[in-house]
């Protein structure tokens, strides 16, 4: 095939698993980063596009959203509406799928990715949940929202609904808008709850994300995972500065962020 003025030349494989984000390592069509190893290249200009976007046709039908047919769309990155692909959360410009009745976003990659109809251990719930493919009416235990476009798990023992983004939300993690840890909890006390981000009501009945150590804080669960106050990281298994300086005897400091501790014979 051809794109642009060039053709475009089939490699099936390559030594990296990502593109080198150094490098010109994002996908010249939609601008985002690659999945896989699969991808097409133009060896004039120097430029790569995912296998997905090259193959992506004009229109498909999809699990998570059944309902329509999702056409194939081109939008420039300076229009001024901003597009969030309901798989990923991440923006919609330059070439993605779109349902005009739902306005509901999809990008190529995410689309040809395989559907995992059944979720287990997750990340969120002790029991395994299960793709549910009409989510109009349910509301996530994980961020309190109605989202009609978003891919939903459940757990019919429990009653317990998941969008297929939040239950992957960090346990443990930094924002920037608060200067300690905060910790995921199922459900908050009974009382009158103000989010840290955005200052609207907490409803106590679903998840969000509190501080230990300041008792009165607490951020709805997708206003702490947002780009803009998040960095992305899971902090769970990950000691904190206070933590690693204290010492009680346990271990010696060799240097910073390296200890030697006394059940073990190697640094740490």
């Amino acid at each position: 095939m051809s794109f642009g003025d060039h053709h475009v030349v089939p490699l099936f494989w390559c030594n990296n698993k990502e593109f080198d984000t150094n490098d010109g390592g994002c996908c010249d069509i939609c601008r985002h980063l690659n999945f896989g190893t699969d991808y097409y290249f133009c060896n004039k200009c120097n430029v790569r596009f995912h296998k997905e976007c090259v193959q992506s046709p004009p229109k498909i039908k999809h699990p998570y959203h059944p309902e329509h047919s999702l056409q194939l769309s081109f939008c420039p990155p300076n229009n001024a509406r901003y597009f969030e692909g309901f798989c990923c959360r991440r923006r919609a410009s330059w070439l993605f799928y779109h349902c005009t009745t739902c306005q509901a976003f999809i990008h190529p990659t995410c689309a040809m990715k395989p559907i995992l109809f059944v979720v287990d251990p997750p990340k969120k719930h002790n029991h395994p949940l299960t793709f549910f493919p009409r989510q109009t009416s349910l509301t996530c235990n994980v961020c309190g929202l109605l989202r009609k476009t978003n891919p939903t798990y459940v757990c019919v023992r429990c009653n317990f609904v998941a969008h297929n983004i939040c239950m992957y939300f960090p346990r443990i993690m930094k924002m920037s808008r608060h200067h300690h840890r905060i910790s995921y909890i199922p459900s908050a006390p009974s009382r009158d709850w103000f989010c840290g981000v955005c200052r609207q009501n907490v409803n106590g009945g679903y998840g969000a994300y509190t501080c230990e150590k300041c008792n009165d804080y607490v951020v709805h669960s997708i206003c702490a995972t947002g780009k803009d106050v998040w960095d992305g990281k899971e902090l769970e298994c990950v000691l904190e500065e206070d933590d690693i300086t204290q010492d009680d005897g346990s271990f010696e400091m060799i240097s910073e962020g390296v200890i030697l501790y006394f059940l073990h014979d190697h640094h740490l």
